[in-house]
């Protein structure tokens, strides 16, 4: 049986992840894994809105750019 997580426990292991330079694609991978094995895959968008709220309180911004042109590693993040 899996223990049930609450999303905010799951919201700073992944933002810690992130903002640590963790391996954040396996974190990910664990995450979704954890969410079909409990039976909560319908509250991933809940989810990735908190992670993007708690990377946010860290200074981490998500953000989707679309260019015309290929941007430069240091255009990128800056």
């Amino acid at each position: 049986m899996t223990t049930r997580l609450s999303r905010r426990k799951i919201t700073e292991y992944i933002a810690d992840v992130i903002t640590s330079g963790g391996d954040s694609k396996e974190a990910v991978m664990q995450l979704a894994a954890y969410l079909m094995q409990s039976g909560r895959v319908g509250e991933l968008e809940l989810i990735v809105r908190d992670i993007e709220y708690a990377l946010s309180l860290r200074g981490v911004v998500v953000a989707k750019a679309t260019t015309a042109f290929d941007l430069t590693t240091a255009t990128k993040n800056a």
